[in-house]
């Protein structure tokens, strides 16, 4: 039996804050549904190696390797091995991936060793190796006995080998789930808080009379926004008062149905409509209204997955609880982008890992301007990999 020998480095520190992480090793079914049949010992350090694991599977057949901080939630980070024999004939193009969530996975595999004969005796092997006896001299040497036909079966009793399974079916893509009637529903956070600095000031970064940051984010994000099956997203507004006197909501409702183009015009109604910033800023309503909005869906004849997309000009002030946050969207349908905007978008690096390792996608700023396309490649690549791994999971099928 084949074994297979998994190893790490550079894991999130996230990820050991779970007593349960683990790495499974699944296949995919005929049914198209995958199963389990290996898992690793609990993930106790950044760069931990496993025992061997044995694995009685085919070794022609593509595996999926998984990372989960507890049994049955979303995978963080996900790799695959074209087969044992591809990873067995070539271990340096196959046997290391990268993880979504940060850090590498090492593969390794071993065949089996050969089984010894049984059954030799010393008596017998000491005989074998004694040379044969050498006739006098003067006699003739005996002549070879003439060697054994081999024995012949009929085709009856000879052995066929057993059919191969079939091959497992390909992965589907964001575009096969969208093309078969799946719907891809938006939603747009703004960040209104008082970092912007005043509307009316120039060079800020809500300024009403000239192009603002946000207006520049909003059309560097659109390649993200065509994806959406429909011209209408939904916008609203983070950090800011309805009016002097009501309270810090961030979770107002700028626009029901906006076209996606317009979404710089709807938060500019917003000062229209005499909104106040405020502070502080937090994420953690908007990310549990996009969950709830995607998981009243569940059940209906037609699918839907949602893309919650914040346009913030620093990071919430609280961390632990946005990335409960984006971890609560994410297991109930919903990838999270967040977006630098101005020279507060340039995150602090502790924030962008943590809520990286949680399931978002992070974007500085800049990383969106013409010749630095790293981040929005990022953003194209992620957010698919992330709907497919979740219709998958829920056993949606295209």
């Amino acid at each position: 039996m084949p074994s297979l020998s998994l190893s790490c480095s550079g894991l999130p520190r996230r990820l050991l804050s779970s007593p349960s992480a683990y790495i499974s090793v699944r296949l995919q079914g005929s049914d198209g549904v995958y199963r389990e049949v290996a898992r690793t010992s609990t993930i106790k350090s950044r760069s931990p190696a496993f025992p061997p694991l044995p694995l009685s599977v085919p070794p022609t057949v593509p595996l999926f390797l998984s990372v989960y901080n507890a049994a049955g939630s979303v995978p963080l980070g996900t790799a695959s091995l074209p087969s044992l024999d591809a990873l067995r004939e070539d271990p340096a193009a196959h046997g290391t991936k990268k993880l979504r969530c940060g850090g590498t996975l090492t593969a390794r595999t071993e065949a089996a060793p050969a089984a010894r004969p049984k059954g030799r005796s010393k008596a017998r092997a000491s005989a074998a190796e004694k040379p044969a006896p050498q006739p006098k001299r003067g006699s003739a040497a005996p002549a070879p006995a003439p060697p054994a036909p081999p024995p012949t079966l009929p085709p009856s009793a000879v052995p066929r080998p057993p059919p191969l399974p079939p091959p497992p079916p390909a992965r589907p893509s964001m575009s096969d789930y969208i093309s078969s009637g799946t719907s891809l529903h938006f939603t747009v956070g703004v960040d209104l808080s008082s970092n912007n600095g005043s509307p009316l000031t120039a060079l800020t970064n809500h300024h009403l009379h000239s192009e603002n940051a946000f207006d520049a984010a909003c059309s560097r994000v659109s390649p993200l926004l065509a994806y959406a099956t429909s011209r209408a997203v939904s916008v609203y507004g983070m950090g800011a008062r309805a009016d002097s006197s009501s309270p810090v909501d961030n979770c107002a409702l700028l626009a029901a149905s906006c076209d996606k183009a317009d979404v710089g015009l709807a938060v500019r109604a917003a000062w229209a409509g005499g909104r106040v910033m405020s502070s502080p800023l937090s994420a953690v309503e908007i990310c549990s209204l996009a969950g709830a909005l995607e998981e009243s869906s569940f059940g209906l004849s037609r699918p839907r997955y949602g893309v919650l997309l914040l346009l913030l000009s620093c990071a919430p002030p609280d961390l632990e609880g946005t990335c409960a946050a984006v971890r609560g969207a994410l297991g109930r349908g919903v990838s999270v982008v967040i977006v630098g905007v101005g020279a507060g978008g340039r995150f602090d690096p502790s924030f962008a890992e943590e809520a990286e390792a949680a399931g978002a996608t992070v974007v500085r700023d800049g990383e969106l301007g013409e010749g630095e396309g790293a981040g929005l490649l990022r953003l194209l690549r992620r957010v698919p990999d992330q709907m497919v791994e979740f219709l998958m999971s829920r056993n949606i099928k295209p």
